[in-house]
């Protein structure tokens, strides 16, 4: 799976500037987060208090494709209701694979029987996405998905808007911009759901041209800045307004 917020269509993979700036926690960001209806109070089954070594996400960790992007929720959900049973936090890589704490190996839900469920991934600023049908998963092999090759691959839900957002010519992507994780990308609205306030706000509460080197939701190119000013690569208010276009808002579907 690809993010909406640092996909580079030029390379064909995501940036991996938070990690090159040690800005990735160690401690996965989830089981702690308040404030949105994403993020879980605490995790479900085999998933909850994963920690990364510095060696994995940390600037002198590997390079290129392979190299750590941020952490991800992965879900499984129940075949019948839909309902979340475990879930783990993982890695994502620059090239979109979704790795276990280690950086390398297929991510582990551990604890769970044999059986069909759906899955889905799930992400701090990012709208999640979730698998348009069960997957067959067992104890003793590797399952893969990919989100990316189709709009098909996800649950398309009751909403207007696609469930994901189209990256570059039949490569797609989680919806970016939802700096209060709630199922919502907004231009508009009350200054307590309107990514952009919030935005604002973030911008706001340090020194001229705004934070820097942070680990945000409000970093919507995650690049370890928060900037409404600057150029089309470091701002991310132009990147807000592009990942938009010109709808004023994009919601995900529920699952």
């Amino acid at each position: 799976m690809f993010l909406q917020g640092n996909y580079n269509t030029g390379t064909g993979v995501m940036g991996d500037n938070l990690r090159l700036s040690n800005l990735i926690p160690g401690n996965e960001p989830y089981s702690s987060a308040t404030g949105g209806t994403l993020i879980t109070a605490a995790l479900k089954g085999s998933g909850g208090g994963e920690t990364a070594a510095t060696s994995v996400i940390g600037s002198g960790a590997p390079s290129g494709n392979n190299a750590i992007v941020d952490w991800v929720l992965v879900q499984l959900h129940r075949s019948s209701d839909g309902v979340v049973v475990s879930q783990r936090a993982a890695l994502l890589q620059r090239d979109g694979d979704v790795v276990d704490t280690d950086g390398t190996s297929p991510v582990n839900l551990a604890g769970n029987a044999s059986g069909s469920y759906y899955v889905s991934v799930r992400h701090r600023n990012h709208l999640g996405a979730r698998s348009a049908a069960t997957l067959a998963l067992a104890k003793v092999s590797t399952t893969s998905y990919d989100f990316t090759t189709s709009l098909s691959q996800a649950f398309a839900g009751a909403v207007t808007n696609n469930a994901m957002a189209t990256l570059a010519t039949n490569i797609f992507g989680l919806w970016g911009g939802n700096s209060n994780t709630d199922l919502f990308s907004r231009k508009t609205g009350s200054a307590s759901t309107n990514d952009y306030s919030l935005f604002l706000a973030a911008v706001s509460s340090a020194a001229a041209p705004g934070p820097t080197g942070v680990y945000r939701r409000e970093d919507f190119n995650l690049d370890g800045n928060v900037r409404k000013t600057g150029s089309a690569t470091t701002n991310d208010y132009s990147k807000f307004l592009s990942m938009l276009g010109s709808a004023t808002i994009i919601t995900q579907p529920s699952f």
